[in-house]
């Protein structure tokens, strides 16, 4: 996840998923509404990193 102050920096999360589906993960637990998540270039990040996010793409809301 992403923090959302004045510096953007990498938060490591521990999450619980639930079902996958092709190109959809259900999170059950360890996200809220509106925390950003970094799903491309990860390899790299470490918690405390800086980052620019420069492509925010609202999540689709589970059903």
């Amino acid at each position: 996840m992403v923090t959302q102050d004045n510096a953007s920096k990498v938060v490591l999360s521990k999450v619980i998923l639930g079902q996958r589906r092709t190109g959809d993960v259900e999170v059950l637990e360890g996200l809220t509404q509106g925390d950003v998540v970094i799903t491309d270039g990860q390899m790299k990040l470490y918690d405390g990193a800086d980052v620019l996010i420069i492509n925010q793409v609202p999540a689709k809301e589970s059903q």
